[in-house]
């Protein structure tokens, strides 16, 4: 039995040396053992991609970041360069003294160049004529921020004027502004958590005149006459993300007149009737009802007072002649209508003789003025008066 199973055994064993040497002729012969390749075709797209950078894209950030050291290596680049072009004109004896006469060997208007009469290199000449050649439209506050993304542009706000670049307006000539956010909500002129806008002109900040019905909000500045007037404004929304606008506008003389219209002052709450006018004013482009009575009422021989306040505007605060008010009178019927509105008067007796203020006579009082015998809405300086407008300030006693 034990010879059987011995035997058994070294045949098996037998049997798998044949088979393992079998195994390796074969592979001797083939030139050893191959896999199969799997991969049938390359993707030209992604390797290309991969290997080359080829339509690889970056996110908003990383874009920001390659840009600004794009800028920086350009910058130092450029100043090397410029080092370079100036260490060759060394050498070569025709550089310029410190107080810039001519240097060694170069003659005053021959550069020591017989190609190059003015001494430099046209290259390096044509940035320069470039940045001097209009000092108005240099930018005085370059924008620090990096290039946005197209989607990223169109959330900035918007800056509409009836200003146009490089136009040529009068001493006198106002424009209007009218800013919004990317959603089209207004931004006014003045903060209230909505954002806001800012208007230069000449490097001094303005005072807005009002806004009027259609949001435009007017400004007045002291132009420079016979120059080139710079013009800034830039709008920031409720995030503070902002937008700049620059213009240049040439001021020569005056606005030509456009019409004329009429002015009447009144009181008659008080019984004193017609106090000057009607009188006629000519108008110009952009004038408002303020502008209007600021040379009506010298006409009248009144003086007044017409302060601003920014976001609103102007308004009549009062005006003073001699005798103005000696002949005030309050009717039985004005009185009844200022008791059933709790209205009391004031210094009975004692009123006021050379003038008509805010306030005088009730603490109702004031001006108030319509055109073409409907009130406007907005103060003085918020609506533009057309030709043949008829224009009535009125003193009431209550509103």
């Amino acid at each position: 039995m034990d010879k059987k199973r011995i035997s058994f055994t070294l045949a098996a064993l037998f049997l798998l040396f044949l088979a393992m040497f079998g195994v390796y002729s074969s592979l001797n012969a083939g030139g050893g053992f191959e896999p199969e390749n799997e991969v049938s075709e390359m993707n030209e797209k992604y390797s290309r991609v991969f290997v080359s950078g080829n339509g690889y894209t970056l996110d908003k950030k990383t874009r920001q970041q390659q840009t600004k050291h794009e800028k920086k290596r350009n910058r130092i680049l450029s100043r090397e360069e410029s080092e370079d072009r100036e260490a060759i004109r060394r050498r070569s004896g025709s550089s310029t003294n410190r107080d810039g006469t001519p240097g060694k060997n170069r003659k005053p208007g021959n550069g020591g160049d017989p190609e190059d009469p003015g001494g430099d290199d046209p290259g390096d000449r044509k940035p320069q004529e470039q940045q001097t050649k209009d000092p108005e439209k240099q930018d005085p506050d370059p924008d620090p921020e990096e290039e946005e993304d197209p989607t990223e542009k169109k959330k900035r706000p918007v800056i509409k004027t009836n200003l146009i670049d490089y136009q040529t307006r009068g001493s006198n000539f106002k424009f209007w502004v009218s800013c919004f956010d990317h959603t089209g909500r207004n931004i006014p002129v003045f903060s209230n958590g909505e954002g806001h806008f800012e208007v230069y002109v000449n490097g001094s900040r303005l005072r807005s005149r009002g806004t009027d019905a259609q949001g435009h909000t007017t400004f007045a500045p002291d132009w420079k006459d016979g120059q080139k007037n710079s013009v800034v404004i830039t709008a920031f929304d409720r995030k503070n993300v902002k937008k700049t606008k620059r213009l240049t506008i040439r001021i020569k003389g005056k606005e030509a007149p456009i019409g004329a219209v009429s002015v009447t002052v009144a009181a008659p709450s008080l019984g004193l009737g017609t106090l000057g006018g009607p009188v006629d004013v000519q108008i110009s482009d952009g004038d408002s009802v303020y502008d209007v009575l600021k040379d009506a009422f010298p006409k009248m021989g009144l003086k007044y007072e017409m302060p601003q306040r920014e976001g609103q505007g102007a308004y009549l605060y009062g005006i003073s002649r001699n005798g103005l008010a000696k002949d005030a009178v309050i009717s039985d019927e004005m009185r009844k209508r200022l008791r059933a509105a709790r209205i009391t008067i004031d210094n009975e007796g004692n009123w006021p003789v050379n003038r008509l203020y805010e306030k005088d006579f009730t603490k109702a009082s004031g001006w108030v003025y319509t055109v073409n015998g409907v009130s406007p809405g907005v103060g003085l300086s918020g609506y533009t008066p057309h030709d043949n407008d008829e224009i009535r300030l009125e003193f009431i006693l209550m509103s």
